[in-house]
């Protein structure tokens, strides 16, 4: 809830993100990645929860939340040890 830190997190898979060139999934669909951060910014997990029907768009989001990290430690609002983060990645 902490939307100063959402837009660094953001920011930093954002700038990873890489479309692939000629692989591209049909309109309208999208790959979701499912991360998991530490307290201290650390990508603790990150895998494809739902596919695109491209591997190579599916890799390239997977890639950039994986080159994203290390991401800032959790703001002391957020209790828990670690968080999850879905990040979704549409084809227009």
């Amino acid at each position: 809830k902490d939307t100063a830190y959402q837009q660094q997190a953001v920011s930093k898979v954002s700038k990873k993100w890489l479309v692939p060139g000629d692989h591209l999934p049909a309109k309208g669909s999208k790959t979701v990645v499912q991360a998991t951060i530490a307290r201290d910014g650390s990508l603790a997990a990150a895998v494809v929860t739902m596919k695109s029907g491209s591997k190579a768009w599916d890799d390239a989001a997977l890639a950039a939340v994986t080159k994203g990290a290390p991401f800032g430690p959790l703001p002391g609002s957020y209790a828990q040890a670690k968080i999850e983060v879905h990040w979704h990645f549409g084809a227009n």
